[in-house]
């Protein structure tokens, strides 16, 4: 279900993986989650979530949240490849400096470091992959 183009389903997917009640397994949310950010409207979908309801993550994962909020954020960052996206990133990092996500830094940083990989790769190669397709297709 999380690879739908339905942007309403993905949105009831996102609030279920944070409601208890919802079927989905707090052990579960996590991947639900990573698995939405995965998709080319999720990922959007996801950021937004997290930065709108950090808190309600926190709650659905106490001890453990610096975890499984890094791994979102691992899953999210992995598909970023524009530089408004990484500007975006870098603003949600100076934001939570000094919030709930102090004890991420690490995982923010790698975050950060994946997304301008991928802007670079977009610089370096988009064009040539585009020309190429262009070509063969």
């Amino acid at each position: 279900m999380t690879c739908t183009e339905k942007p309403w389903i993905l949105a009831k997917m996102l609030e279920m993986s944070i409601n208890s009640k919802s079927g989905i397994r707090k052990q579960n949310a996590a991947i639900v989650i990573s698995d939405i950010s995965r998709n080319s409207l999720g990922r959007y979908m996801v950021f937004n979530f997290i930065r709108d309801r950090l808190d309600d993550l926190f709650a659905v994962f106490p001890g453990s949240s610096f975890r499984s909020i890094s791994r979102i954020l691992k899953a999210v960052a992995s598909s970023l490849n524009t530089e408004i996206e990484l500007k975006e990133l870098i603003g949600f990092r100076e934001v939570q400096k000094s919030g709930g996500l102090s004890g991420s830094e690490r995982a923010i940083q790698q975050s950060i470091d994946q997304a301008k990989n991928n802007v670079n790769w977009m610089k370096q190669n988009y064009q040539h992959v585009l020309d190429w397709l262009q070509r063969v297709y």
